[in-house]
């Protein structure tokens, strides 16, 4: 039964851990999505710009 156990917590401290990294992650990567998010937004206009240049 101990290696049963030991397995169990072994189990729950992996998702654990990996449920706070997920957390982390989403929480660092937050704000950068929305830079990166303008950013994309910034290149469609300017892509757009270019191709209204090229039909004139």
């Amino acid at each position: 039964m101990s290696n049963g156990q030991t397995f169990e917590t072994s189990e729950e401290q992996s998702a654990e851990i990996v449920s706070q990294t997920m957390k982390l992650i989403i929480a660092l990567n937050g704000s950068q999505l929305k830079e990166i998010r303008r950013f994309v937004d910034t290149l469609l206009q300017i892509r757009h710009r270019q191709g209204k240049k090229d039909e004139e």
